[in-house]
């Protein structure tokens, strides 16, 4: 990492990350207020994001953008993406003190804003990725291959959760109501379940906070981790399941696709959520 780059370096970055991700290409739009400077409009504007002037501050996607994403280069994040390429090792102490609580992203359109998100891997490096049951169409692997930011993003996020222990994590998040783990990729082995056990049990005792996730992971071992966590499991049951169908029956109970409303993954109570399948 350049050693020289400062702490608005790091919040453009995370701020077009975040829009980027949350504009997809089907067109939804996403509402940013507050001002936005130039050099990230512009780096937008390059994604085919354009801002709607509206008194929401919406951005969304350009209908007449036709450029294919993945060939526009992003120069903000060219040099993060060159040294995450080749990294080994930990974040430094430096390091660590320019990202600040950039890694831990506050919520979505979905989520809502009490709920704070993050990823123990990208979806590219996703251990279950092949044999997951939504592997030909995860949104998290669609959204790195056609953003490329939630990627890089995603990447230092890996690197932070293995470069600090449970107690260090905890100190650095801020105070969300729900803390969410894998919104893409998944616990690679035991000591990370072991480890999201720790912090879900500091999080409930020092913060009040609930932790739930989704894990395709089956041969691990969540009973620590279930004191104070929801664990979903994808295609078994932990504290509750989780299937995708193509045609979900009315008689399923069918995730209403809006979290701000809804507790079933929050809550264990051994219930089958149905997916509806949604191709990206």
């Amino acid at each position: 990492m350049n050693t020289d780059r400062n702490y608005c370096d790091y919040a453009m970055e995370e701020t077009l990350g975040i829009i980027t991700e949350e504009v997809d290409f089907s067109g939804d739009s996403f509402g940013w207020g507050g001002f936005i400077p130039t050099p990230l409009s512009t780096e937008l504007n390059k994604r085919g994001i354009i801002h709607m002037d509206d008194m929401f501050g919406t951005w969304s996607k350009d209908p007449e953008h036709t450029e294919n994403p993945d060939d526009i280069p992003l120069l903000i994040h060219k040099a993060m993406d060159e040294y995450r390429g080749g990294r080994t090792g930990p974040f430094s102490d430096e390091e660590l003190d320019a990202l600040g609580s950039s890694l831990f992203k506050l919520g979505n359109k979905k989520l809502g804003e009490d709920t704070i998100v993050f990823n123990m891997t990208s979806g590219h490096d996703c251990p279950s990725r092949d044999h997951c049951d939504c592997k030909d169409h995860c949104y998290a692997v669609a959204d790195e291959k056609l953003w490329k930011t939630p990627l890089a993003y995603r990447r230092r996020q890996t690197v932070f959760w293995d470069t600090l222990n449970a107690k260090e994590f905890v100190d650095r998040m801020p105070i969300p109501r729900f803390f969410r783990f894998s919104e893409a990729g998944d616990f690679r082995t035991q000591k990370d379940v072991d480890k999201m056990a720790e912090i879900a049990l500091l999080l409930r005792l020092e913060h009040g906070i609930w932790t739930y996730g989704y894990t395709n992971q089956a041969q691990f071992d969540f009973s620590e981790l279930e004191q104070n966590a929801t664990v979903n499991g994808h295609g078994f049951l932990v504290s509750n399941r989780v299937v995708i169908k193509a045609k979900p029956k009315t008689t399923d109970d069918i995730c209403p696709g809006n979290c701000r409303y809804c507790d079933w993954c929050k809550e264990s109570t051994g219930r089958t959520i149905v997916f509806p399948e949604r191709k990206r």
